[in-house]
């Protein structure tokens, strides 16, 4: 969604976006033990989804920083959860 500036337009003034950020690693962990279970997301670049993550996070990443108000940091059960403050209105 972020990556359509029609998208962005529409959510920024009407929304309120939160960027739940994982870290590559972390999300390939998460995403091998999907596979492990029978379960598998599909692929944003028609490849294999695990390799490709570093590619997507670092094309999406500019387009979420620029229009998310909240930021949270995903990362394994035991990592404290951070979040950025809400801009002033």
């Amino acid at each position: 969604m972020v990556l359509d500036e029609v998208n962005v337009n529409h959510l920024t003034p009407n929304a309120l976006v939160v960027w739940l950020d994982g870290k590559a690693g972390v999300l390939r962990q998460r995403m091998e033990q999907e596979q492990q279970s029978g379960k598998r997301r599909p692929s944003l670049t028609r490849g294999d989804p695990l390799p490709e993550i570093p590619g997507v996070l670092a094309v999406r990443e500019p387009f979420y920083d620029r229009v998310a108000a909240l930021l949270r940091f995903a990362g394994p059960p035991s990592f404290p959860a951070e979040a950025a403050p809400l801009p002033p209105e």
